[in-house]
């Protein structure tokens, strides 16, 4: 069901714009994100706090979650790749926000194996709409691991951080 997308690219595309987005497994606060079906299956969900918020954080060990991510990407790409409403995609689905780390609870982040799964599946589905990721990581840990991915970098905070709001 893509009509939450829909909704957000027709509101861009009636001002004359284009739309950014990233889709999340697990956002602080917003309960648990991930299919019902796959907790159903056996994919374990462990409640973490997050700030002064509680986080969902699904196990990214487990294979059949691996498995409806790499099909919800592929979908994706079958549904928005080339699509013009869309500026670029934001690769989402693993880690707090999408953002592909969990800050403080390292213990429950994708491993370097997941990640390099998840970035081929968004290379895989995606030949036409660029896409950015935050953490360039993959198969092996470190920023220049995947400096030959067709993937732009990006960091969430950059404006904020430029605006000199951020002590360090």
């Amino acid at each position: 069901d893509w009509s939450s997308v829909e909704s957000y690219l027709e509101n861009a595309n009636g001002r004359g714009n284009q739309g950014v987005f990233r889709i999340f497994s697990e956002y602080p606060g917003n309960g648990i994100s991930i299919p019902q079906f796959l907790i159903d299956q056996g994919v374990v969900v462990t409640e973490l706090p997050y700030g002064n918020q509680t986080a969902w954080t699904p196990d990214y060990k487990n294979t059949l979650l691996r498995q409806a991510l790499e099909a919800t990407i592929a979908e994706l790409g079958m549904e928005y790749d080339g699509d013009e409403r869309v500026a670029y995609l934001e690769l989402g689905l693993l880690g707090v926000w999408g953002e592909w780390h969990n800050f403080g609870q390292s213990a429950y982040e994708a491993s370097a194996t997941v990640h390099g799964e998840i970035l081929q599946a968004y290379e895989d589905a995606f030949s036409t709409t660029k896409l950015l990721t935050r953490y360039p990581r993959g198969a092996s840990e470190g920023l220049r691991a995947n400096h030959n991915r067709a993937v732009g970098y990006h960091d969430d905070s950059f404006t904020w951080n430029t605006l000199g709001t951020d002590p360090w």
